[in-house]
């Protein structure tokens, strides 16, 4: 027969096995087709940061200026998420990129949500 420690070693390989097809499954429930986004960029291509330091909150946030709060409050979730420095993997040019975005979004929402800010 086969020993205890043995039996351990062949559950654990199963394991991670099954975990491995688990995670390239595809996870969408609607039936769309999402691209997965890579974790980080090509190695030979240099990190550009994009932020605009003095850009309109509704193009920040990326809606129309008749936007309802449901929907304003979707669009900062979705790039709250995108920028917040944690969840940003990369080198500290990068994060200090997030972090400028992610910034720029609180102030945005914060004054978009507000109908006395809100122009």
């Amino acid at each position: 027969g086969l020993s205890l420690m043995a039996l351990l070693v062949v559950a654990l390989l199963g394991l991670h096995v099954y975990a491995k097809q688990e995670e390239s499954k595809d996870t969408c429930t609607k039936g769309e087709g999402r691209e997965r986004e890579s974790a980080s960029p090509k190695a030979d291509t240099p990190f550009v940061c994009d932020f605009v330091e003095k850009q309109d909150f509704y193009e920040r946030m990326g809606v129309s200026k008749d936007v309802d709060e449901r929907s304003l409050k979707k669009a900062y979730r979705k790039l709250s998420l995108k920028y917040h420095p944690d969840k940003v993997k990369g080198k500290e040019d990068e994060k200090a990129c997030s972090q400028s975005h992610f910034i720029a979004i609180n102030k945005a929402y914060e004054t978009l949500s507000d109908k006395e800010k809100r122009r």
